[in-house]
């Protein structure tokens, strides 16, 4: 099972529940957007769109939100770019949770990615989103 399947399968649930609760998505929304935005974020963040460090502390969402073409996203998976926005604001929290929940910590996630210490956070972040994210 890769990472991206375990992180669904631990977190699905809640994560569906916040698109539904928190951005007003349909159950059928939820379902094709989530793999979507959760693809489109880990693209963001492997372009070095975003620092783990200051992702896990909760700074730097909404420059990597900023970073996320909303439009394709929602074209992509059947919906308004401005429910594309609110899910994505709802999903990311969460997400990072759930990697924390996996890594530990910025330096977790930087072993988890076999980043040495010196491996600078952005770097390391992008390594793992393409370990966690290996569909």
């Amino acid at each position: 099972m890769g990472i991206v399947d375990e992180i669904l399968s631990n977190h699905g649930g809640q994560l569906a529940a916040a698109l539904t609760k928190k951005a007003g998505f349909s159950a059928g929304e939820a379902q094709r957007f989530l793999p979507l935005g959760i693809g489109r974020v880990v693209e963001v963040v492997k372009a070095g769109g975003a620092d783990v460090g200051t992702l896990l502390s909760g700074g730097g969402a909404a420059s990597l939100l900023a970073r996320v073409d909303a439009g394709s996203l929602a074209s992509a998976s059947g919906i308004e770019a401005a429910k594309a926005t609110s899910g994505l604001q709802a999903l990311l929290p969460l997400l990072l949770s759930a990697l924390r929940d996996k890594a530990g910590s910025a330096e977790g996630i930087a072993a988890l990615l076999g980043g040495g210490s010196g491996a600078g956070a952005t770097g390391a972040v992008g390594n793992l989103a393409g370990k966690l994210f290996k569909r």
